[in-house]
């Protein structure tokens, strides 16, 4: 199962629940230690995930360029028709 698939909503009820069970037993500054660690935790993962998005190329450029190209080999060869058509009739 991968979470980036799971349900919003109980993904978020999940996450409540961890926090909370997490939560039992620790005091105030034992809470704020541990936030802070998962924060910086997310901080540093959110990094990495902006980092490899960069490296990648661009694959909506690259299909649009692609379409594109498609589109001026068959406008090609619809005027290569045109030509041979004409040089027919002379």
């Amino acid at each position: 199962m991968s979470l980036v698939n799971t349900d919003p909503k109980e993904f978020s009820l999940a996450i409540s629940l961890l926090s909370i069970a997490l939560s039992e037993g620790q005091d105030a500054n034992e809470l704020n230690f541990i936030g802070n660690v998962y924060i910086t935790i997310g901080t540093i993962m959110v990094t990495i995930s902006a980092q490899l998005s960069a490296q990648e190329p661009d694959q909506n450029n690259n299909r649009d360029a692609q379409s594109a190209n498609q589109d001026i080999l068959r406008k090609i060869e619809q005027l290569q028709v045109q030509i041979d058509q004409l040089k027919l009739k002379v």
